[in-house]
């Protein structure tokens, strides 16, 4: 099991309501809530919403492809600096 799905097991409660309130806080603005591990100190998370001009056009574009009319999808994007492995996780809140 990679470092990134370690992560998402045991965070997977916590990072899911960080996502509904920082999605809350942008106005229910679609995005991603991104985690940066540096391993296992100080990990970094933050929201970025779709509008936001750090997504890429890819990036953008794949989440709206995975997303459903109800807009019921959590999108995380999970960084380990260590392995230089990404992953973009979705969940479906309903």
């Amino acid at each position: 099991m990679s470092i990134v799905e370690q992560f998402m097991n045991q965070s997977e409660d916590k990072l899911i309501k960080t996502y509904i309130l920082e999605r809350q806080r942008h106005n229910n603005e679609l995005g991603i809530l991104l985690t940066i591990l540096n391993s296992g100190t100080n990990d970094n998370t933050s929201y970025l919403a779709l509008s936001n001009n750090l997504l890429t056009d890819e990036l953008r574009a794949d989440i709206l492809s995975k997303n459903n009319d109800r807009n019921s999808k959590a999108f995380f994007c999970i960084m380990d600096k260590k392995s230089n492995l990404t992953s973009l996780v979705v969940r479906d809140l309903e």
